[in-house]
C-alpha cells in the first residue's frame, strides 16, 4: 500500500491514472477505484468510497456496520485486490478506521490492514479538509500500519513554468508569505477587475454569504 501527495501541478492525477492502468493490466483480483465524494468519483471515474465499502453514511459504530454489511459488499471485498482512493483529505480519521475494521470482518483476516487489501490513496490535505470532523486521515490508527514508509510527496509543479509564480503559489500553500510574494499581490491590485472581451475575471471569496450576494445581484 501506498499514499502520495504534492501540491497543485505536481501531478497526482496523472501519477493516479497510470497506477491504475499498470495495476488493471497485471494485477491478480480487482482494482476498485473510489474517492471521499461523488463528485471526486466522476472525476476519476469511480464510485464512492462509502458505496463500495458498503456502509451507507458510515456514522455508526464499525461493530454496527459490520453487523449491516451486505452480502454483495462482502463479495466485493473479497474480490478486491487493490483499492484506490482518490482526495483521501476529506475522509476523517474515525471513518478510516472503521472502513479498516469493515475490510478486516468482510475479508476474514484480522491481521492486515484492510484485510490484506492493497490501498493505494492520493490526496492534498492543504486543499480539502473532512468536513464536520476533527481529525485527519493520516491521524487515523490504521494509517502507519498501512502505509509506513511508502509515503511519497510529489514536488515538480508541470501545471506552471514560471517557477516565481510557483514559489508564490508554495507560500500561499503553506500560509508563509514572504515580503516579496506580498509585494506582488499588491501590485495587482491596480489592474482591477474589468472584463476582457466580454469575459469577465472570476472573482474569489472566503465566505458562501459573499458569493451569494455577487450571484445574486448578477441575476437580477
Amino acid at each position: 500500500s501506498l499514499f502520495f501527495t504534492g501540491n497543485a501541478g505536481t501531478g497526482k492525477t496523472t501519477t493516479m491514472k497510470e497506477l491504475i492502468t499498470r495495476l488493471t493490466t497485471h494485477r491478480r483480483g480487482k482494482v476498485f477505484v473510489t474517492a471521499s465524494t461523488g463528485a471526486a468519483a466522476v472525476l476519476c471515474s469511480g464510485i464512492t468510497l462509502h458505496s463500495f465499502a458498503g456502509i451507507g453514511l458510515g456514522k455508526e459504530t464499525a461493530e454496527r456496520l459490520i453487523m449491516k454489511l451486505s452480502k454483495t459488499a462482502r463479495k466485493r471485498w473479497g474480490q478486491c485486490s487493490t483499492l484506490v482512493i482518490d482526495e483521501i483529505s476529506m475522509i476523517d480519521a474515525t471513518l478510516l478506521d472503521k472502513i479498516d475494521a469493515v475490510g478486516r470482518s468482510a475479508r476474514g483476516d484480522y491481521s492486515k490492514p484492510f484485510g490484506g487489501v492493497q490501498v493505494i490513496v492520493s490526496g492534498d490535505f492543504m486543499q480539502l479538509p473532512p468536513v464536520k470532523a476533527t481529525r485527519f486521515a493520516f491521524e487515523a490508527d490504521v494509517w502507519p500500519t498501512a502505509f509506513g514508509s511508502n509515503q511519497f510527496c510529489l514536488t515538480r509543479v508541470f501545471r506552471q513554468r514560471d517557477q516565481s509564480f510557483v514559489s508564490l503559489l508554495n507560500e500561499l500553500r503553506v500560509g508563509r508569505a514572504s515580503e516579496a510574494t506580498c509585494a506582488t499581490l499588491k501590485a495587482t491590485e491596480a489592474r482591477g477587475l474589468t472584463a476582457v472581451n466580454g469575459i469577465e475575471p472570476t472573482k474569489l471569496f472566503a465566505r458562501n454569504v459573499d458569493v451569494d450576494a455577487v450571484n445574486k445581484r448578477k441575476l437580477q
